[in-house]
Formats: structure tokens, sequence, C-alpha cells
């Protein structure tokens, strides 16, 4: 059998094209952190698994695909087509699997959902703020959401494919009181926008009064 080649090419027309892509977003673009500028390449029981990180958050997928394990750069990501090339010298890549709590459904809360909204929400009520800028999923990518119990760790997502991992940022008030707070501030804004109208029209009937 032949090697395992060192190169990954994923087409628009795969399969694979979308959570490729991804993983294109969940990679760190930043020059002062160019090991996150790379992808994680290891064999699996079926074809590889290609992870990518930006510090807050971490994806990994499952391709039924041939390569070469190793550290890739990306070569090119456009609409058409995502490109990989192994890097032989660089540094080796972060231990990314510190990065996944184990948990299960006796230490978490593990709710199923759909998409962006399902896993804001979902962590929301269960009392975790999860910022939407730093979640790359499908709409449509179905997954179990998994959250601890008691301890600060991050949020979990799980599908056959899929393993991604939020950092998120609590708060030590009950979301309920975050909420709360939030309408509060609505509705003293609103209260004040009518004052200031009030006083307005007030102002306008004197100034016409004494012409």
């Amino acid at each position: 059998m032949n090697a395992p080649p060192t190169t990954i090419c994923i087409d628009h027309n795969s399969v694979h094209f979308t959570r490729a892509r991804f993983l294109m977003e969940t990679r760190s673009c930043d020059p002062n952190r160019a090991i996150l500028n790379l992808l994680c390449v290891e064999r699996r029981a079926r074809g590889i698994s290609i992870t990518a990180t930006n510090g807050q958050f971490l994806r990994s997928d499952n391709f039924n695909i041939r390569a070469e394990p190793g550290v890739y750069c990306v070569a090119s990501n456009t609409v058409d087509q995502i490109g990989l090339i192994r890097v032989y010298e660089t540094a080796a890549y972060p231990n990314y699997r510190h990065a996944i709590p184990r948990l299960n459904s006796s230490n978490s809360h593990v709710l199923e959902g759909h998409g962006l909204n399902f896993v804001v929400w979902a962590a929301a009520a269960l009392g975790t703020y999860i910022s939407p800028t730093l979640i790359h999923i499908g709409e449509n990518e179905p997954f179990k959401l998994h959250i601890h119990k008691k301890d600060y760790l991050g949020v979990v997502l799980k599908n056959r494919n899929t393993t991604a991992v939020i950092m998120p940022v609590t708060s030590k008030e009950k979301w309920t009181d975050l909420v709360t707070n939030i309408q509060r501030g609505v509705h003293l804004k609103a209260l004040l926008g009518e004052q200031t109208a009030s006083l307005k029209l007030i102002h306008n009937n004197q100034t016409g009064a004494a012409k």
C-alpha cells in the first residue's frame, strides 16, 4: 500500500467540505500565536481527525480520508477548495486533549439540539454565558451539549463526527438575575426616553404660548 499523502484537498462538492470550513474558521489567525494558525492531523480507525483551535474554541472532526499524521498549514481556503500541506519544521502542536473536560451524563447536564441558537440558549438556561462569536458550527448540525453540574469547565459539544469545546464566560450572578438586570436597563432607557420626550413637549408648548 502506498504511503498516506502529506497533502489534503477537500473540494466544495465533498461531503466533508462544510465541516472543513468550520475548522478553517476555528483556527487562530493571530500571527503572535503561529502554532494555532496550524491544524493537527491524527490517524483514526477510519481515516483521520483534524483539530483546530484559537485558544477559546476548539473543534476536532473525523474525516474518512487518508493523510499522513502531523501538523498541517493551510495552503488554500476558498469557496471552491480547502487545501492543507504537512509542515515538517515546526513546534509540536499543543496537547489539546487537556482542554476537553471528561463529562458524562452523571456529572453533567446533557441536552440535545441543533445549531448555534440551541447552544447559546441551552447554556444560558443552565447558568453559563457563551459568546456566539466563539462558536463555529452549522445551523443544522446536531449536537449533544454537556455542561458540568458543579465546576467551572468548558462546554462540550459532541456528535458522531465532531467534538467541540467552548471555554465560557461565567458570572457569579444567576442567569435569571442577569436577564432581569438587562430588562431593567431596557425599561429604564425607555422610561428616560419617554421623560425626555415629555420635557421637549412641555418646552415646545411653553415656547409657543410665549409667542
